[in-house]
């Protein structure tokens, strides 16, 4: 039950800043473009990255995605904070005691949407995301009956709306992030209506139950619903339900729910790596301008066998400079853009101008009392430029 399986997998990537030298370039299942701003464009699968090309047929657990994730900043120089994400694939890997078209087949509606169906896949394609439950062995050309649910998410306003904060590449090695996508798959599952009754009890039907279970299975049935009017589809989703548990349908749908809970458990194997502090891990960090992943203790050291990295932080946003220059405390233009680079020195130079500005004006109004002792005490640093 525990096999050939991963919850983050397939990532879409932009700003991605590396030492690849080509315009193009695929590494180990990673494709690499470069665009006009002469940063890439990442896509691909960051399991097969992690098995340096050859397949994504094994489990892929949360401490491999931290081993590629380093690998990553590693051989590629990727820093993970500053990758901007704007797709990204999660789900699981299903063995079932049954055939998996048997599944796949149940699968009736998903919230109120038929759907789509190919020869191994029902698809519920959205403005924001894609729900998918497909045969993963016939797909993958192995004997075990494996179905494979997945969310793809393709506009991350849709993780927002669930209050899951992803933006780079550093966010999905975030607990809170990971078991928020553990949420989505468990919740996008629980509105499937599934509807399994074994063929010993369909023999046992009058002819108006079969008619009626045929109704229900069909596709049609639940367009012409939606259609109408005068018909609400939440009151005849559960009427639906009622008549299948009344001519003996399965418990199929909570054995699945069940699998999926357990096996993103399993997946997200947090307790074998507690004692490794990942990025991102509160507001703090992020305020105070230093960089999480550059926090490796021995833990991590032990895992990818290679000692931490020298990193500077830009004193403007925190993010790591890759190969800084002697003395450079932000980030390059050359790298990041005009733009960001004199945000990250108006961050730091701002603060102290505006003050050094705000106390000058009121010092220019001739009173007669000196007002200097009234000043925020945090500001008086500013005094002696004034």
């Amino acid at each position: 039950m525990l096999r050939r399986c991963r919850m983050i997998d397939g990532v879409q990537g932009y700003n991605v800043q590396t030492n690849i030298e080509t315009d193009r370039a695929t590494i180990d299942g990673l494709q690499f473009t470069r665009d006009k701003s002469e940063g890439f464009w990442m896509k691909g699968s960051l399991h097969k990255f992690h098995n340096k090309g050859a397949h994504n047929a094994d489990d892929f657990r949360y401490t491999d995605l931290v081993e590629t994730v380093y690998r990553l900043q590693k051989e590629l120089s990727i820093n993970p904070e500053t990758t901007q994400i704007s797709r990204v694939e999660f789900g699981v890997n299903i063995t079932l005691p049954i055939d998996a078209y048997n599944v796949i087949d149940s699968v009736v509606l998903f919230r109120n949407d038929t759907g789509g169906y190919d020869n191994v896949m029902r698809t519920f394609q959205f403005s924001d995301y894609v729900f998918k439950i497909y045969n993963k062995s016939k797909q993958s050309d192995v004997n075990d009956n494996i179905i494979r649910v997945e969310v793809k998410v393709t506009r991350l306003r849709y993780l927002k709306q669930n209050k899951i904060h992803v933006q780079t590449l550093a966010d999905l090695l975030d607990e809170n992030v990971l078991n928020g996508l553990k949420r989505v798959l468990v919740d996008a599952f629980k509105d499937c209506l599934i509807i399994d009754v074994p063929k010993e009890k369909v023999k046992k039907l009058t002819t108006p139950q079969r008619l009626e279970l045929a109704e229900y299975t069909n596709p049609i049935f639940w367009n012409r619903i939606r259609r109408d009017k005068t018909r609400n589809i939440t009151r005849e989703k559960k009427k639906c339900l009622k008549f299948i548990d009344e001519i003996g349908g399965t418990d199929l749908k909570e054995k699945l729910l069940a699998e999926i809970t357990d096996k993103c458990d399993y997946l997200l194997n947090f307790s074998e790596l507690e004692s490794v502090r990942i990025f991102h891990q509160n507001s703090k960090q992020k305020n105070s301008g230093v960089s999480g992943f550059s926090i490796l203790d021995d833990s991590m050291k032990n895992l990818t066998n290679t000692p931490a990295p020298n990193i500077i932080n830009c004193a403007g946003c925190g993010a790591i400079i890759n190969n800084p220059r002697k003395g450079q405390r932000f980030c390059s233009a050359k790298v990041v853009g005009y733009e960001k680079a004199h945000r990250c020195r108006n961050n730091v130079s701002n603060p102290k101008n505006n003050t050094q500005r705000s106390i000058r004006n009121v010092l220019s109004i001739p009173l007669m009392f000196d007002l200097r002792d009234m000043i925020d005490n945090k500001k008086e640093k500013y005094l002696d430029a004034v």
